[in-house]
């Protein structure tokens, strides 16, 4: 199951530090996700410049001392927020292409299902918003990045079935995948202003990938032949 939704990138200045210390990673699993909960609770309701390390701590069950020695400050436990809902997209990508065989379809299906169904029990948007009024951050919706690029030629690339692509390369595939993420981003945010109209939006949204997937044009020849009256 996907806990997270990132679709929008947030930079700030801390670039070159890293997101949690070692000693947070060693911690177990269960224990790193209480204290991701803890902590995405309280960026979704409270402006980031007014963010509380105490009500995080009390929340996730562990002393301020422990706080700090996985996180330097809020900035950098927000990063790891970010990031660790990223990697929860891709473990999800992952899974799905696993289990269907690479069929990339059905799961960019199955993402919009995923990203809707946390969206009712979470307010990404409104933690978006938070960090937006919030001068530090500047809000992006970039083209795939080297570092993502590098995961799709290792991992994602090699996990679809894309024998019926029209191009086989990696660069056409990246291409496709930009468009479809945007097409994800694009209904998740209709159904945040909207959540009245989800059936609609899921109607419209697998019209959208079908266009993408086969094409808005009939096939050249029929073109060709309707342009010269032949029927």
């Amino acid at each position: 199951m996907v806990t997270g939704c990132h679709f929008i990138v947030f930079q700030t200045d801390y670039r070159g530090k890293e997101m949690a210390s070692e000693r947070f990673m060693r911690l177990p699993p269960e224990k790193q996700r209480v204290i991701y909960e803890a902590a995405i609770d309280e960026f979704i309701n409270t402006p980031f410049e007014k963010v509380s390390i105490n009500k995080i701590i009390q929340k996730a069950g562990i002393s301020r001392g422990s706080f700090y020695t996985y996180f330097e400050d809020k900035r950098e436990l927000l990063s790891f927020v970010m990031e660790n809902t990223k990697e929860q997209w891709r473990n999800f990508c992952l899974d799905y292409l696993k289990k269907s065989g690479g069929d990339f379809w059905s799961m960019m299906e199955s993402m919009l299902d995923a990203g809707l169904e946390f969206c009712r029990a979470n307010d990404m948007v409104r933690l978006h918003q938070n960090l937006m009024m919030y001068q530090e951050f500047k809000v992006i919706v970039p083209p795939i990045e080297a570092e993502a690029m590098k995961l799709i030629r290792s991992q994602l690339y090699s996990q679809v079935n894309i024998s019926r692509f029209r191009e086989e390369s990696m660069e056409f595939f990246t291409l496709v995948l930009e468009q479809a993420v945007l097409m994800v981003f694009h209904s998740i945010v209709s159904f945040y202003a909207n959540p009245e109209r989800e059936e609609k939006i899921k109607e419209d949204y697998k019209k959208k990938m079908n266009i993408l997937r086969y094409g808005a044009c009939k096939p050249v020849k029929q073109n060709q032949m309707e342009e010269m009256g032949v029927r």
